[in-house]
């Protein structure tokens, strides 16, 4: 999966998988709010990883930025086969998402690689 929080003023991304109901993260990466730079960050993204565009089945959008048809649109073409997420109130998305990561940080000492998928 992919994550992209277009919030707060920045983009920033994540890919990751769950296996066994444990979150994996492969690898994130952010940048400025700049949109023309969105496909640069893709790149960037990717080229850090084995996975390509075809490889991602779900895309979960978070961030009030997610809220934009043309971000939207960019997303679906660039993920066609992908199942496209983008929950009704995506501010509190990033917020529920860093409490839960870091209620996970510290309850295992193991980090990231021990949180279970909510």
């Amino acid at each position: 999966m992919i994550l992209f929080d277009l919030g707060g003023g920045t983009l920033d991304l994540c890919i990751f998988e769950v296996e066994k109901k444990k979150l994996k993260i492969i690898t994130n990466d952010g940048n400025t709010p700049l949109l023309y730079r969105i496909q640069e960050v893709l790149k960037e993204t990717f080229s850090k990883t084995k996975f390509y565009a075809s490889d991602i089945n779900k895309v979960l959008l978070v961030g009030g930025g997610c809220r934009m048809p043309m971000i939207q649109q960019f997303l679906r073409k660039r993920f066609p086969v992908a199942e496209h997420s983008c929950a009704e109130n995506p501010d509190e998305m990033v917020a529920i998402g860093a409490a839960y990561y870091a209620s996970c940080l510290m309850s295992d000492t193991k980090g990231s690689k021990g949180c279970s998928v909510m």
